[in-house]
């Protein structure tokens, strides 16, 4: 990995219309991050209607919730954490229930051709979707910042660590 601590956008950005595999993955391996323009395009409008419901259910049964050891589970198994002051309630969405069997546009994002493309260059062909995917959800007020990170200090692997997408 590069040791320069000036890469840009530019350095780890590519476009899904004009997208050159191998090119993204040396991106990838050469500073640890890639952003790639328009990947989830084809699938953007249904997701965002089904994390909307979704999360609209989770609110609607916050009188249901158990209580766990990160914060409060939902019946549907939406993750909330305590909300800051001021907030219109005491607690907010951090892991929003919504996954491969809840979303066919969140789980047809996951097998889009040129992201397992990409996953490949970088990985080889031994790849496997992981889990039911997970969506983070942020509200309008409070959350935990994520700064751009590797989540490979979160998911230990033998090898290369996770792709999220």
């Amino acid at each position: 990995m590069a040791t320069d601590s000036t890469v840009t956008v530019e350095d780890i950005e590519v476009f899904a219309d004009n997208l050159n595999p191998q090119a993204a993955a040396e991106a990838f391996k050469k500073h640890g991050a890639l952003v790639v323009r328009g990947l989830m395009k084809p699938y953007i409008d249904e997701i965002h209607r089904d994390i909307e419901a979704a999360a609209a259910e989770s609110i609607a049964s916050l009188d249901s919730v158990e209580k766990i050891v990160e914060g409060w589970r939902t019946p549907n198994g939406t993750l909330f954490l305590p909300a800051p002051s001021g907030y219109s309630r005491d607690k907010q969405i951090m892991v929003l229930a919504i996954n491969y069997f809840t979303s066919a546009a969140f789980f047809r994002s996951a097998l889009d051709e040129r992201a397992l493309d990409i996953v490949e260059a970088v990985l080889g062909q031994n790849v496997e979707v992981y889990g039911n995917g997970q969506c983070l959800y942020k509200e309008p007020v409070g959350g935990h910042p994520k700064h751009l990170h590797q989540d490979s200090a979160y998911f230990e692997h033998r090898y290369e660590g996770p792709v999220g997408f």
